[in-house]
């Protein structure tokens, strides 16, 4: 398989980084499948926000996506009791 390209993400998790790399690549028939969910606009967990992470869940599943991205305006600020 060819390798499109390595990424390397660091995870901060209780005061601990660490670096993991991972390899995307073509599938065996050539073809790279990417999802992108975009203005999300989170608010705090509500019906919608679930409504939407639910939708979310089910395309990566109908799809199996070799690469999620997520991009735009992910969290609502005005209005958040967290944002």
């Amino acid at each position: 398989m060819l390798a499109i390209f390595a990424n390397y993400v660091t995870i901060t998790r209780q005061g601990e980084s660490q670096i993991v790399e991972n390899v995307l690549k073509f599938r065996r028939d050539y073809h790279f499948k990417i999802v992108q969910f975009t203005d999300i606009h989170w608010h705090n967990g509500e019906a919608p926000d679930k409504q939407s992470a639910a939708l979310m869940q089910q395309i990566m599943n109908a799809e199996s996506p070799d690469l999620v991205v997520l991009t735009g305006d992910i969290l609502a600020g005005g209005g958040c009791d967290d944002a």
